[in-house]
């Protein structure tokens, strides 16, 4: 993956806007136990938001969604924990 240049940011929430509306790839995470991550990439943030919704309601947890650009990536949206026992 090629190094992009990144402009330069005035606050947190710019750069994490900029993320969302130029990502390359959407990741889609969910940690289970230690050291141990369920991890998938979608191209777009409503493919990614749809199958963590999906992933949820079979089989629980809470799934966090990435915007990646290049090597670097901002946290976009948490799908919260949910019991489904």
């Amino acid at each position: 993956m090629e190094h992009k240049p990144l402009p330069d940011f005035k606050s947190s929430d710019e750069r994490d806007q900029y993320f969302k509306d130029n990502a390359d790839y959407f990741s889609l995470v969910a940690k289970h136990g230690v050291g141990r991550y369920d991890r998938a990439e979608y191209k777009t943030l409503e493919e990614a938001i749809k199958a963590a919704q999906t992933r949820q309601a079979v089989g629980g947890g809470g799934w966090m969604v990435y915007a990646i650009i290049g090597f670097q990536s901002a946290f976009v949206k948490a799908i919260p924990y949910k019991d489904n026992r």
